[in-house]
């Protein structure tokens, strides 16, 4: 048969479960902390990111603004052939289009 509990042990019982409570509640507390950090971190990294992609964009439309119109759609199409060769992966189009700059003008 179980002991019966006094008062006090009763009382002891339950301050040792709220103390309990308390460091699971602090724990969490730390581990939301440090889980709130990591966002964070990415949100910087595709600002910049983004910030770079956009001055590259900004530069291709500066070069295309100077450019012939025959010239262009030579550019076009081999950037396009180079789009076509790395299997139509998005995400380099800037990167296709320098190069196939730099072909045209050699």
């Amino acid at each position: 048969m179980p002991k019966k509990l006094t008062e006090k042990e009763k009382a002891q019982k339950k301050a040792a479960k709220n103390t309990s409570e308390k460091k699971t509640t602090a724990r969490q507390k730390d581990s939301a902390a440090k889980n709130s950090a990591a966002p964070k971190k990415n949100i910087k990294k595709a600002v910049r990111k983004t910030s770079l992609t956009a001055k590259k964009q900004t530069e291709k439309a500066a070069v295309i603004a100077s450019l012939p119109t025959e010239n262009l759609e030579n550019i076009r199409i081999a950037a396009y052939y180079r789009w076509e060769q790395r299997g139509g992966i998005h995400g380099f189009d800037v990167e296709d289009w320098l190069l196939a700059e730099t072909e045209m003008n050699k």
